[in-house]
């Protein structure tokens, strides 16, 4: 999981599509936001990382 400190004009939205995470992943990984479109600068936002699946050997290429 990594962390992102709030910048001025960060919102949930923009952070879930900065690090490609579901917003409403991102928004249940941080119970602490009692208002997910208020953010105060400073403010410390959990971003949820999804391990890589690796695509199983032997599936043929897209053409």
């Amino acid at each position: 999981m990594k962390i992102h400190m709030v910048k001025k004009g960060d919102t949930l939205y923009l952070l879930s599509q900065k690090y490609n995470v579901a917003l409403d992943k991102l928004i249940a990984a941080n119970p602490q936001i009692a208002d997910p479109d208020k953010l105060d600068i400073g403010m410390k936002v959990k971003i949820p990382t999804q391990p890589v699946t690796p695509k199983p050997e032997g599936m043929p290429a897209q053409p």
